[in-house]
């Protein structure tokens, strides 16, 4: 069991101690803001990891080196997947798809602070889930980023619009949801009213008062049936079978429930076949139709 959040209260002339069951901790930010340096501080202080950019650039552009993308892979890996898996990442789908699996996989190892890639939006519906948004006035964002790279005022404020476009596209195009909007955080912080330092003080005991009644044990299981359905959804690529919303699956402990449309009866017995090998999966539930699909070739 994850150690969480240990905070020390002092009860009645002795310390009470109370396990806080966040795992996972998300970071949102608009460029410039001090979002990145407040979550590297935020997971400094609470022991967890810190995941940022250099993170998602790793699944794209080493993703030999993203050990879930391959053992969600029962058989021996045909080399030709592992050749085009650089490719893949260009597809919308399976890049989430491989997103969404190495994010899984690393909070279910260790508590973690992951700062950006719709991490908050990924992990929707996990109960050991605290989203932030940080946010800071324009102007101290234009200053801030002036200074840093040493551009004139013009020139960081272009940057900022540009960055700000920019990761807006990103989670339309994987998430179809707006970046920007508050109602997908637990909790808006505006740097240009509370300093880093206060913020960070707040935060943690936030957490705790959130998760209060939470189960370990439901949590565990969120985290692993979306651990399982994104395998699945990998098996489907790997057997290089058509792909898209035309297939889903369900999972509820080990029993994977498969629906949608497959373009043939050999497909659907391969993939059942896939999907029967993997170890998680104690039972496959057959609800796939055979019919025409508009497919897309991998």
């Amino acid at each position: 069991m994850s150690p969480g959040i240990l905070l020390i209260y002092p009860v009645a002339g002795y310390q009470l101690i109370v396990e806080a069951l966040v795992k996972v901790i998300t970071v949102s930010r608009s460029y410039g803001s001090g979002g990145s340096q407040f979550a590297r501080q935020l997971a400094e202080q609470l022991g967890y990891r810190y995941v940022d950019e250099a993170f998602i650039k790793e699944i794209e552009h080493n993703t030999e080196q993203c050990s879930p993308l391959l053992s969600s892979i029962e058989d021996e890996v045909d080399p030709g997947f592992l050749g085009k898996l650089v490719e893949l990442m260009t597809n919308r789908i399976f890049y989430k798809t491989a997103l969404s699996l190495c994010l899984y996989e690393l909070a279910a190892a260790e508590d973690v602070v992951v700062v950006g890639a719709g991490a908050n939006l990924v992990f929707a519906g996990y109960p050991s889930l605290i989203s932030l948004q940080l946010v800071r006035s324009l102007s101290e964002r234009v200053r801030s980023i002036a200074h840093e790279k040493n551009l004139t005022v013009d020139d960081a404020l272009e940057l900022i619009q540009d960055k700000d476009k920019e990761k807006s596209k990103w989670i339309k195009n994987y998430f179809d949801k707006d970046l920007f909007d508050p109602l997908q955080f637990h909790m808006v912080i505006n740097l240009s009213l509370i300093p880093t330092e206060k913020a960070l003080t707040l935060v943690t005991p936030f957490t705790t008062s959130l998760v209060d009644g939470i189960s370990q044990d439901s949590s565990d299981a969120w985290l692993k049936n979306r651990l399982l359905e994104r395998k699945a959804e990998m098996v489907v690529f790997h057997l290089g079978l058509a792909h898209g919303p035309t297939i889903e699956f369900h999972a509820d402990g080990g029993v994977l429930t498969a629906k949608g449309v497959v373009g043939g009866k050999g497909e659907k017995e391969k993939l059942l076949e896939g999907l029967g090998k993997m170890s998680e999966v104690t039972n496959v539930v057959d609800q796939l139709k055979v019919g025409v699909l508009s497919r897309m070739l991998y």
